[in-house]
């Protein structure tokens, strides 16, 4: 996807390009172990992407990017919620072999939680009416 995006000149903004990059290493991340060689380069990998982008941005001097505002301190905090969720999640995996009902309708319960926090956190209220990210308005002009 990136590659073909790449080719035909499809970024026009490093964040947009930055954003596909990083969903390659996350998905890296998450189908791995965190012990594994894959964990570790991807881990390598985004750092380097890091450095290297700040450095030929001159850390925002030459290039301005909201792409900038993710940086390793970021990417460490990233990483330390990734494995304590890799960990909580193996722990209810463990607990699901004793007791698999108990588990599945507290799952469902927090997605059903974090649903309407994200949608919540992405609306706007205007004369009475609540958008949400992604709704399409159409907008009379005031003539």
């Amino acid at each position: 996807m990136i590659r073909q995006n790449l080719d035909q000149r499809r970024y026009r903004r490093l964040d947009a390009f930055q954003t596909d990059l990083f969903k390659v290493f996350e998905r890296a991340r998450k189908l791995t172990l965190p012990h594994s060689k894959v964990y570790q380069d991807s881990i390598k990998l985004e750092k380097i992407y890091i450095r290297l982008r700040d450095e030929i941005c001159q850390h925002g001097s030459l290039l301005r990017s909201p792409a900038l505002l993710f940086n390793e301190d970021r990417l460490q905090h990233e990483l330390v919620r990734e494995r304590t969720e890799k960990d909580s999640l193996a722990n209810t995996n463990n607990q699901n072999s004793i007791s698999p009902t108990k588990s599945s309708d507290s799952d469902e319960n927090k997605v059903y939680a974090m649903k309407s926090i994200s949608r919540t956190e992405n609306s706007s209220l205007s004369k009475g009416q609540t958008y949400y990210l992604g709704d399409f308005v159409y907008v009379e002009a005031n003539d």
